[in-house]
């Protein structure tokens, strides 16, 4: 899970695998904590000169996470990843059921 969640932190995508979708909580929990620590200086007069352009680079530093990760594609199973494929190039769902078994 450790190594899952370095792999994500550093923008190397999470893998679909049980410790990838423990490392995407966890990562979800730092980034909110991370989120709610850098607002602390909101506590003081002036804190928001501190605090609002930290809040900035979390947003963006999480935005390249997900980025990341949702161009790797791995987010998604590999049935659904093709049926997403073949929409995309117009074939339709000609031949594919939406019946998960």
């Amino acid at each position: 899970t450790i190594a899952s969640l370095l792999r994500g932190i550093t923008f190397r995508g999470l893998t679909d695998t049980p410790s990838g979708g423990n490392a995407a909580v966890l990562l979800v929990g730092i980034t909110h904590l991370a989120a709610s620590l850098v607002l602390a200086p909101n506590g003081y007069e002036d804190g928001c000169k501190i605090s609002l352009p930290l809040l900035g680079g979390v947003v963006l530093w999480v935005a390249a996470v997900l980025r990341r990760v949702v161009a790797k594609g791995r987010f998604l199973p590999e049935d659904q990843r093709r049926r997403i494929q073949g929409m995309q190039l117009g074939l339709g769902s000609a031949g594919q059921t939406h019946h998960v078994e």
